[in-house]
């Protein structure tokens, strides 16, 4: 019974993860995104707005999660550092690929990058950044475990 509970307990963390993160990316971009996308600079807004989001839900519920659960060690650091670099890696691309296309045709940048490309890579950035918080925990349990030495084993006496 235990370990449906542990199984309960990821699954919703992970639920509330997702929701949290995708609903700070909406009310962030409401506040934050300027209405029409102009300069580089307003374009460049949306990947950190999504970035900012996704740092805070993955790596905030999931310590939250952490504590609540009593899973320590938590790793604080490297999760908020994986969490940091993973979700960085799409948005880099979302950035640079929104900047090669140019803002010179709006009708097009509209369409290929706002309307195609921050979506995909809004879901990336989900991935990415789950992966980054829980890397660190997968690589723990796969990783084989040391022995204790015991008395006998540690010993160099002979009889």
């Amino acid at each position: 019974m235990k370990k449906f509970w542990q199984i309960f307990g990821w699954a919703l963390t992970l639920i509330l993860q997702i929701l949290l993160s995708l609903l700070l990316v909406e009310l962030l971009s409401l506040w934050i995104v300027p209405a029409s996308i102009e300069t580089p600079r307003d374009f460049l807004l949306i990947p950190l707005t999504i970035w900012f989001s996704f740092l805070i839900g993955v790596f905030g519920v999931g310590i939250l999660s952490l504590i609540i659960r009593k899973m320590a060690p938590y790793h604080t650091l490297i999760r908020l550092i994986g969490t940091l670099v993973m979700a960085l890696i799409p948005m880099v691309l979302l950035g640079y690929l929104g900047l090669t296309i140019g803002l010179e045709n709006q009708k097009e940048f509209q369409e290929v990058v706002i309307g195609k490309m921050v979506s995909y890579y809004t879901h990336l950035n989900l991935v990415f950044s789950l992966l980054g918080f829980y890397l660190l925990s997968w690589f723990n349990k796969l990783t084989p475990k040391k022995r204790a030495l015991t008395v006998n084993q540690g010993s160099d006496h002979t009889a």
